[in-house]
């Protein structure tokens, strides 16, 4: 049966509710969920759709301890260089960046389940508590007294009237500003406080706060697998040689030193990528990297493997995403 068949089937399958074959014409293709932000029921932020609420996860995680075999990432890279093939039915659940949110709304409902995740942290931002850049951005959305249309020379007319204008307004700046320097685009991204009449904080605030070494270290020994995110969180494609270099393997090597254990797995910042990022990765002593979206064949590349990214949603839409890749 080809891919375009067997999704139709899938289709039918998942709205009868047939969990079980719907397994068995996809028990040979690897799934990884992509998690970001977690919050306790009722709370979020009203700029960003990454945020999970804490019963919204335990939906999730239920669904996929019935219906799948959860496995770590690390386990699933090492079982498909010894068989080339992964698990049957397998899963992995993967978190980016390390915000601190994870260690008080998500780690809790982990161990208690006794599901493991890999976290993908970004050093930088763990070792010297400071913001990602593109958290800056949501802060000065967030607090500006600005709630109508507000004109840039920069980044043209931005209305920030509502949700929807909100988000739209943050990814336009964040796509113009992804490709700069970091020199510049804090320039810009202090400028654009300035004008919205918002004082950036020294240090982030708790709704941006990155996670502890403390904290991770329970984690690990609790479960949880940690990746390397990059030192900086920068677009490596980007980089000089040297500086990618920097960027991957001391980022994996200074982890490891943090946690006594081994890194294998990497996770591309802003999942941008070229041959040249990857070979980079693939010299660092990695097993393997997550990048793009969909699920994963047997013939899929170790060092380009994609992810499913979960809605803040359970039942039907958190089902469909699983299946429907």
């Amino acid at each position: 049966m080809n891919t375009q068949l067997k999704r139709i089937a899938a289709y039918f399958l998942w709205k009868i509710g047939h969990y079980q074959r719907l397994h068995s014409l996809q028990r040979h293709i690897y799934k990884v969920l992509c998690y970001h932000r977690f919050v306790p029921d009722g709370g979020g932020c009203i700029v960003s759709k990454k945020y999970i609420q804490e019963s919204v996860l335990k939906h999730h995680l239920e669904f996929i301890q019935k219906h799948f075999k959860v496995y770590s990432l690390e386990d699933c890279l090492r079982y498909y260089k010894k068989n080339l093939r992964w698990p049957t039915e397998a899963i992995s659940i993967t978190i980016d960046d390390g915000y601190e949110d994870l260690y008080h709304y998500a780690f809790p409902i982990f161990k208690e389940k006794k599901i493991t995740a890999t976290v993908f942290l970004v050093y930088d931002f763990i070792e010297s508590r400071s913001w990602l850049w593109q958290d800056k951005i949501k802060y000065i959305l967030r607090d500006t007294a600005i709630k109508g249309l507000f004109n840039d020379s920069v980044f043209g007319d931005l209305l920030l009237d509502s949700y929807g204008n909100v988000l739209s307004s943050q990814l336009r700046i964040y796509n113009y500003l992804i490709m700069l320097p970091p020199d510049q685009r804090d320039e810009f991204i202090e400028m654009l406080g300035e004008k919205c009449k918002v004082r950036l904080p020294k240090e982030s605030p708790r709704d941006y706060a990155p996670l502890s070494w403390d904290q991770v270290r329970e984690m690990a020994n609790n479960g949880i697998k940690f990746g390397a995110h990059s030192l900086s969180h920068e677009v490596l494609t980007n980089l000089s040689a040297e500086n990618l270099k920097i960027e991957i393997q001391e980022s994996k090597k200074l982890i490891e030193a943090r946690l006594g254990k081994e890194v294998e797995t990497f996770c591309y910042p802003h999942g941008m990528l070229d041959e040249r990022v990857v070979r980079a990765v693939q010299n660092s002593g990695i097993n393997g990297a997550v990048a793009g979206v969909g699920a994963n064949m047997d013939y899929s590349d170790t060092y380009r493997l994609a992810r499913m990214y979960p809605p803040g949603q359970y039942k039907s839409i958190f089902i469909d995403s699983l299946y429907r890749y």
